[in-house]
């Protein structure tokens, strides 16, 4: 692989850029129209990310979304989504005005969309939209866990590519892996993106049970309230397990990188969790959102609106039992009605 191209030029999606520099020769990081300050200060500072604060290869070439040309497609060999879960509509409408041929499509977001009936994951609805235009690329995707500073810094990350052809999957851990960016591979794609998508849903509980209780203080640095996160932690892989299994992904892909490596560096840091730390103090998610964490996205919040009335209608139905998922059940509350977070102890 000698060409690719970024659509996404945040966090992940830049961060790609340093092991893919091994490989590729030519990186087009394309922005959206949410990152003109970046590519704008990228093309003014020999390619100085500010958010990294971190120059990123000299290989890369940034492009403003108002300035995509055709021949930016043109003999790719590898495209990555590295927008946000609102931006893949937007992703999906330039791949087909401007994809030029069957390359590969390596997806980073994390997310799902829900029907009437089911939740579907991204890749899946990135192929869905892309066959009905006449296109074949191949659909691949990124879980694990993987902090996009850290990855910067080539500090060891291991991540699981998935895809259902296990030639893609070696060849784009051919083309990706190096000494710092470790790569499984997997074939079970619905398991892998739905832990990719809760494990930001789950955080958030993890994170109010940090908060939750009273700090035991062991020395004048550092207080523990570890018990309940802990505790909590433990219920949230169960929960993902039955989530997992009812979408038709595999049990044992909880138990790896995919989620409960990736869930322990979602709690550890991110939006996902502070927002389960502010909820901890007893505050009201609508609050929070208006105040401490205004103008951010969070994921996990963002997907309890997405899935409330499918996983409601499933609880319904008695396809998902509600007193199997506490966690589930009080997030969904806190978010979607406004309500303090809180635990029901028996059913954990």
């Amino acid at each position: 692989m000698k060409k690719m191209l970024i659509l996404g030029a945040g966090a992940m999606g830049s961060a790609m850029t340093v092991p893919s520099e091994k490989q590729f020769d030519e990186i087009i990081l394309v922005g959206t129209h949410l990152d003109d300050d970046i590519i704008q200060e990228m093309q003014k500072k020999q390619n100085f990310h500010p958010k990294h604060a971190f120059h990123l290869p000299s290989k890369v070439k940034p492009v403003l979304f108002s300035e995509i040309l055709p021949e930016h497609f043109q003999n790719v060999d590898l495209v990555i989504l590295g927008v946000s879960s609102k931006g893949v509509n937007w992703a999906v409408d330039i791949l087909i005005r401007y994809l030029a041929n069957s390359a590969p499509i390596l997806i980073l977001t994390k997310g799902m969309k829900s029907t009437k009936e089911t939740l579907l994951c991204f890749p899946e609805i990135v192929r869905v939209a892309l066959r009905k235009q006449g296109f074949k690329n191949e659909i691949a995707a990124v879980g694990g866990p993987c902090i996009a500073l850290e990855l910067v810094e080539k500090q060891p990350t291991g991540v699981v590519i998935t895809a259902t052809s296990n030639p893609l999957l070696s060849e784009l851990k051919e083309a990706l892996q190096t000494e710092f960016y470790r790569i499984k591979t997997s074939n079970d794609l619905i398991g892998v993106e739905v832990c990719a998508a809760f494990k930001n849903f789950y955080a958030i509980t993890v994170g109010t049970a940090l908060t939750h209780f009273k700090p035991v203080v062991i020395s004048k640095q550092r207080s523990t309230a570890y018990n309940a996160a802990a505790f909590t932690y433990n219920q949230a892989l169960k929960e993902i397990e039955i989530l997992v299994k009812w979408l038709g992904g595999k049990s044992e892909t909880v138990y790896d990188l995919a989620c409960l490596g990736d869930l322990y560096v979602t709690v550890a840091a991110g939006r996902n969790s502070r927002l389960g730390r502010y909820l901890g103090q007893n505050k009201l998610y609508q609050n929070i959102i208006e105040n401490e964490l205004k103008g951010q996205t969070v994921e996990g919040a963002d997907l309890a609106k997405e899935i409330n009335h499918i996983v409601q209608k499933n609880f319904q139905l008695k396809i998902l039992k509600s007193d199997q998922l506490p966690l589930m059940n009080a997030l969904l509350k806190t978010v979607c009605e406004n309500q303090p977070f809180s635990y029901n102890w028996d059913l954990m």
